[in-house]
């Protein structure tokens, strides 16, 4: 260490990068997922740049249907995300509320929460759709 910045030399030791994944660990438990909902979602799953740019083309893809009046097989979304990432339902629920929380991909998460009655989506479903302005 260099005592003074209290910088590690070198971060090619397992120790190292454990120590540095620990930090990581905490500092994602003080990240609030109201506040932060994206960098908390990406932490939590520890995805990288390209794994969040993936997460968004699929919203993406779901929203250009929605534009273009198709209709839309929800579960589509979920098993799409599900074979990108090998998650699970639940996974999938924190994504959506993490995009509604953050104002991204409003439409994509109202249309899956309303497929998707569950409690969790409360709040979207709950919420009236705003207006768009002029």
């Amino acid at each position: 260490m260099d005592s003074e910045n209290q910088v590690p030399k070198s971060f090619s030791s397992e120790s190292e990068i454990k120590k540095i994944k620990y930090h990581i660990s905490l500092l994602q438990e003080i990240l609030d997922h109201r506040q932060y909902p994206i960098p908390n979602l990406v932490i939590s799953f520890d995805w990288d740049e390209k794994d969040l740019n993936a997460v968004h083309d699929i919203f993406e893809a779901f929203d250009r249907k929605l534009e273009d009046g198709e209709d839309i097989i929800w579960r589509k979304l979920e098993s799409d995300l599900k074979k990108k990432f090998g998650i699970g339902y639940q996974a999938v629920k924190r994504i959506v509320l993490a995009f509604y929380d953050n104002d991204q991909w409003i439409d994509v998460c109202r249309g899956y929460a309303k497929a998707n009655d569950v409690m969790e989506f409360k709040r979207i479903n709950d919420r009236p759709r705003p207006v768009p302005d002029d």
